[in-house]
């Protein structure tokens, strides 16, 4: 991996400010390349920030603030390897307009993009593969010093061309990042309306800051937590970790079972979210981005089997969204977990049992958030973490019983 990515990977997670206030790193950039009249982080700055990176290393550079300037930078190549230089065309091909940053990893539609302004931040986004107009792939500046360059002029013939450096892609030391994703739908307006599940990202969020304030949080709630936006926000975090980092996932929202011919019960299980169902096969294939020496814990505050709690006249709801016309499998083995072999798993019921989304002194959580948040913190593994959690669950009214699963190698880390 180049020095170009590493060093733009170190800023993961710089945003913009909201209001009228701006993020000074970003004013800085802009200064830095010699555009101080830019006083403010709404300007676009995909390119004024690798015109940074590539300044402050000694690489070359456009000097401009349009993406497109950088089609005319390094050398044109067809096939990118990771940290080359992507350019895409936006709205119009014909137009001005663009996008720049660092060629990652692509699929069959896009392109996997390292860059800033991305979402208002510097982060890896999914752009289409048929937005890309050019890659490049950038040099280090060789200076000369004043004998050499009159060298140069008289005998141009000594001198041969620098070779153009290959990226090699190779693990790095990890930075030892922390990155939170947490998502969380109350699904207002609708017949399956929740209360507890933004509160409980929040007060994660608030948790993270408090005790464990060098996470990079990524928060989406009710309409932003899609099944797209919950896949390339995992794959981008996970594309831009090495050995040593941290992920943490929250989700707090309705399960689902889904029938499929696949399964020897006949269902799948899934997230349901505003834009359908998110299956544990998509789950499965999420993780195999998992780099080698990076900790995942995922905490799942929902439910795949529904109808139990209800039917026993408990006063809560639980986190079980029926599909319409699937008859529900109440003992559904637990598969969501069992698709992630690679990270570690907090759910928050067993097989068979649903999450609660009840209220506390007056205000909505769901239970196991509400309880789990008093049980982790500085030095605690994640095996005392599900240890101190089986002193509040099952119990305080909720037979829903937390589970610890995925990646047994796991279990000793912490936070």
């Amino acid at each position: 991996m180049n020095e170009l990515l590493i060093e733009i990977l170190r800023y993961y997670g710089l945003k913009e400010v909201f209001g009228p206030q701006s993020n000074p790193m970003i004013l800085s950039m802009f200064t830095e390349i010699g555009y101080d009249w830019v006083q403010d982080d709404e300007t676009a700055w995909c390119s004024a920030s690798l015109n940074y990176f590539c300044k402050r290393l000694g690489y070359q550079r456009s000097g401009k603030l349009d993406a497109r300037s950088w089609l005319k930078v390094g050398t044109e190549i067809t096939t990118p390897d990771i940290g080359d230089v992507v350019v895409f065309w936006r709205n119009k091909i014909e137009s001005w307009e663009g996008h720049v940053g660092l060629y990652i990893s692509e699929d069959t539609d896009n392109i996997y993009t390292l860059g800033g302004n991305q979402e208002n931040m510097l982060k890896i986004s999914p752009y289409p593969k048929a937005r890309v107009l050019g890659y490049r792939r950038l040099n280090k500046i060789v200076k000369l010093n004043s004998k050499a360059m009159c060298l140069r002029k008289l005998f141009p013939n000594w001198f041969k061309p620098e070779p153009i450096p290959v990226p090699i892609p190779q693990p790095e030391p990890g930075t030892n990042r922390r990155i939170a994703l947490l998502f969380g739908t109350n699904y207002p307006g609708t017949s399956y309306e929740l209360a507890g599940c933004v509160n409980d990202i929040n007060d994660v969020e608030a948790k993270l800051n408090k005790e464990f304030p060098g996470y990079i949080i990524h928060k989406f709630k009710n309409e932003e937590v899609t099944g797209q936006r919950f896949y390339d926000e995992i794959k981008s975090a996970l594309l831009s970790c090495t050995a040593g980092d941290f992920i943490l996932i929250w989700y707090s929202g309705h399960g689902t079972q889904i029938q499929s011919h696949e399964e020897p019960d006949g269902y799948n299980e899934g997230f349901f979210f505003s834009d359908g169902v998110f299956s544990d096969k998509q789950l499965m294939t999420l993780q195999q981005f998992t780099p080698a020496g990076v900790v995942v814990s995922a905490n799942f505050d929902s439910c795949f089997a529904g109808g139990m709690d209800r039917a026993f006249g408990n006063p809560y709801r639980n986190r079980f969204h029926q599909m319409p016309g699937v008859p529900i499998l109440k003992r559904r083995l637990n598969s969501m977990s069992k698709a992630v072999p690679k990270w570690a798993i907090f759910a928050g019921c067993s097989e068979g049992q649903t999450s609660a989304d009840a209220w506390f002194e007056g205000r909505a959580n769901g239970a196991y958030t509400y309880y789990d948040i008093k049980c982790w913190g500085p030095g605690i593994s994640f095996k005392d973490e599900i240890a101190n959690l089986h002193t509040y669950l099952p119990g305080h009214g909720f037979d829903q019983d937390p589970r610890l699963l995925g990646d047994p190698n796991l279990f000793d880390c912490k936070y």
